[in-house]
């Protein structure tokens, strides 16, 4: 009897198995016609700089195949994203989170390639675990944090007022970063290596005590599941120390 028992399960494991790899099976086929379908109405531009050539569905990617005039706009600024940032703008956008649900239905990640004039190519990767991510947190949350960044931005230089100057705003993967230009007649930069944990734990404190200056960051930062460090980089010798707090630390500090 228990052998009998033992034999329905794993025929009904299987059948599951079975049932689940056929539909997935099936959305890639109906992902696959799309493609096509799309192809169809290619080259189509996307911005003034970037036109979708062709995609493809190739070795579990949707891959977007895009050519660029420039790798630098008409104000000379690169137009070069860093994975985080990428991350940020494809999660804001409800067309592209609705594709890669498809996508992720049908057991795929995404890619997209640049290739410029100048014959630099860019290739920007999301595995299915990355979509997976990137759809779990609202819409919402990927914009409000953009557009808090991009209006801060544009207030860079930033002086501290304490021997540093916030340079740059960065995107690592899945974290936001600050930069900032140490003096090194003031600091070291081997004595902030040395000291990391110590003021790591330190702003970590005043993060759960609601006195850091960083709290609103913060927040949009755990709103889209991005941790959140810091780069010191001295003004003479270019010697860089990194404090990194992650998403889940952050998560921790303001629930």
């Amino acid at each position: 009897m228990k052998i009998m028992r033992r034999i329905r399960f794993l025929m009904l494991c299987l059948l599951s198995v079975t049932l689940s790899i056929g539909a997935q099976n099936g959305k890639m086929a109906a992902l696959k016609k799309k493609v096509a379908e799309i192809n169809r109405t290619l080259p189509r531009e996307l911005s003034d700089n970037v036109t979708l050539e062709s995609i493809k569905v190739e070795n579990g990617y949707v891959v977007q195949y895009c050519s660029g005039k420039s790798m630098y706009d008409e104000n000379g600024k690169s137009l070069s994203r860093t994975y985080g940032e990428a991350f940020l703008e494809q999660g804001k956008n409800e067309a592209v989170r609705s594709m890669y649900a498809e996508y992720l239905e049908a057991g795929l990640g995404a890619k997209q390639v640049i290739r410029f004039k100048n014959g630099v190519t860019e290739t920007m990767t999301f595995t299915m675990a990355e979509l997976h991510r990137m759809l779990s947190f609202p819409s919402e949350a990927y914009s409000d944090l953009l557009l808090d960044i991009r209006r801060s931005r544009l207030a860079l230089p930033m002086d501290t007022g304490k021997g540093m100057i916030c340079t740059a705003f960065e995107f690592p993967k899945q974290e936001f970063m600050y930069v900032y230009e140490v003096d090194e007649y003031l600091y070291s930069i081997d004595a902030i290596q040395k000291n990391l944990n110590k003021n790591k734990y330190a702003l970590l404190s005043e993060i759960v005590a609601g006195t850091s200056d960083l709290l609103p960051a913060v927040k949009l930062c755990v709103a889209v599941g991005y941790g959140l460090s810091m780069k010191y980089v001295g003004k003479i010798s270019n010697k860089v120390a990194e404090m990194n707090i992650t998403y889940k630390e952050l998560k921790n500090c303001v629930e």
